[in-house]
């Protein structure tokens, strides 16, 4: 199973799905995207399944996007957390819990971390299952060798707070597919998610895809875990996708 995460920034993922879908996901999550009702696919790019996370037609929310006959049953949502959700995602006798993740602020005194941490705590039950993937734009960044960029008010807090939620879903069996295979540490990261407003000194790692054990255990093939590069993406998105094979 090939999940693909990718932040499409601004929405008009129907004008650029095109370059993401050459890379045949199984399952797509795609932050900021606009409501599905819009979307239209044609050349065999049709998806078995399609969800959408958000509280406004008319604005962006995450899409779910399955393929190869990959469908959601939908597990629920939080009021408090408006652009994050929970689906069984199943094909089969394949069947997964997906927790997808937008941490977007709504007001101009919320913090990224405290949204995520508010989703944790909503989803507790269902993140402590087998066979579970909370991925997404979590915008809580390890900063990728980053942390004394002058834009980034108080770095070190920002790091702080990220590793607090790293080490709770530790403790809930979840941990980044990309960290464990790529043995970083969160913070010290080689490789960037994001470049803020496109500028490739704006570089953070803010995008992660946590895994239960027995999925990281199924990650497949001689590099499971592949970071879109700056170059390709920099005229859809700032965001990088993120791309994880599975051997379910």
């Amino acid at each position: 199973m090939k999940i693909i995460e990718w932040n499409c920034r601004y929405g008009d993922f129907q004008g650029k799905k095109t370059a993401i879908l050459e890379h045949k996901p199984d399952i797509l999550v795609v932050p900021e995207c606009e409501n599905i009702v819009s979307l239209t696919f044609h050349n065999g790019t049709q998806p078995s399944a399609m969800e959408w996370v958000g509280d406004s037609v008319n604005r962006y929310g995450i899409g779910v996007f399955g393929f190869n006959g990959y469908c959601f049953e939908k597990l629920g949502s939080c009021d408090h957390v408006k652009y994050f959700g929970a689906f069984r995602a199943f094909r089969g006798e394949t069947s997964l819990t997906l927790l997808v993740a937008w941490a977007n602020k709504t007001g101009s005194s919320e913090k990224y971390h405290e949204i995520v941490e508010e989703a944790i705590k909503h989803y507790d039950q269902l993140l402590q299952k087998d066979k579970v993937l909370f991925i997404g734009d979590f915008n809580t960044p390890g900063t990728g060798n980053n942390l004394d960029n002058p834009k980034i008010d108080k770095p070190n807090s920002y790091l702080k707070k990220h590793l607090e939620i790293v080490e709770t879903l530790k403790n809930k069996g979840l941990e980044s597919v990309y960290h464990c295979k790529n043995e970083e540490e969160h913070g010290h990261e080689t490789t960037a998610t994001l470049f803020y407003c496109g500028c490739q000194e704006g570089r953070f790692h803010c995008d992660y895809c946590f895994a239960s054990k027995d999925m990281r255990e199924a990650l497949t093939g001689s590099e499971p875990v592949k970071i879109g590069e700056f170059d390709v993406w920099k005229k859809d998105s700032d965001h990088m996708p993120l791309i994880v094979d599975f051997n379910l």
